[in-house]
């Protein structure tokens, strides 16, 4: 039996049978996805500690502290982050 043939045999079984749609799989995907990559994530802040993952993200790979490019990530954050809480408005120069 062609390989085709047996995943669409398959296919048809989820449907017909167990009545299992290409969205439930979609949905339980998703749903598993959250679940362990919040568990890893978890995981890894209980086994090394906030401040010590912090500093190792601010150093290069010799050791050194990267101070500029840890400066202009910070900055860039700040202005992303204060640009969304602005709205500006252009007002029409009113002829005197």
């Amino acid at each position: 039996m062609p390989k085709d043939n047996k995943y669409k045999m398959f296919k048809e079984f989820m449907y017909n049978e167990l009545g299992i749609t290409k969205e439930d799989i979609k949905e339980w995907t998703k749903e598993a996805v959250y679940e362990t990559a919040s568990n890893y994530v978890e995981h890894q802040f209980s086994v090394m500690d906030l401040d010590a993952r912090i500093r190792r993200i601010m150093m290069d790979n010799t050791g050194w502290y990267v101070k500029k490019d840890v400066e202009r990530s910070v900055k860039n954050m700040i202005a992303e982050s204060l640009a969304k809480q602005f709205t500006v408005t252009l007002l029409e120069k009113e002829d005197n």
